[in-house]
C-alpha cells in the first residue's frame, strides 16, 4: 500500500483542525470553572454620600489632632449652637475627646462644661451637620 502526498497533507490538515478545537474547548472549560466574582454597582448618589462621609471624617480627624478649625467646622458649630439654643464652643483634650461648653447667660465671658452624654451627642450631631454641608457642596 502506497501513501500519497495528498493523503499526508490531509492528515496534517486534520491534525491542525483537531488541535485547534481541543485547545478552544480547553479554554472554555477553564473559564467555566472559574467562579464569577461579585460586583457591586453604586449609584451616583451613594458615591456622593460615601465621599461626603470620608471627607467629613478626615476633617474631624484633623480637628482632633489639633489642626486649625476650618470654615466648614465653624459653620457647623454655628448651626449646632442655633439648634442647641445657646452659644457652644469646644476644646480638644486628647486626640479622641471633644469637650463642649456653653456660654453662661448670667455671667458673660464664663462657660459651663457639658456632661459626657451631651458631649457625645453634640459630637455626633456636629459630624452630621458637617457631613450635610460637605454633601451640599459636592458637585
Amino acid at each position: 500500500m502506497t501513501i500519497t502526498n495528498f493523503q499526508v497533507q490531509n492528515i496534517i490538515k486534520a491534525y491542525r483542525v483537531q488541535s485547534a478545537v481541543r485547545s478552544r474547548l480547553a479554554r472554555e472549560k477553564v473559564t467555566k470553572s472559574v467562579i464569577p466574582r461579585d460586583e457591586v454597582t453604586l449609584s451616583v448618589e451613594s458615591k456622593k454620600r460615601l465621599l461626603a462621609e470620608k471627607i467629613t471624617q478626615g476633617v474631624m480627624q484633623q480637628i482632633l489632632r489639633g489642626a486649625e478649625r476650618n470654615e466648614t467646622i465653624a459653620q457647623a458649630l454655628s448651626r449646632l449652637s442655633q439648634e442647641y439654643g445657646k452659644d457652644l464652643s469646644f476644646e480638644v483634650e486628647n486626640e479622641e475627646t471633644m469637650v463642649f461648653s456653653e456660654a453662661d447667660i448670667n455671667s458673660p465671658g464664663e462657660t459651663r462644661l457639658l456632661s459626657l452624654e451631651e458631649n457625645q451627642e453634640l459630637k455626633g450631631r456636629l459630624f452630621d451637620i458637617a457631613k450635610s454641608m460637605v454633601y451640599d457642596n459636592l458637585i
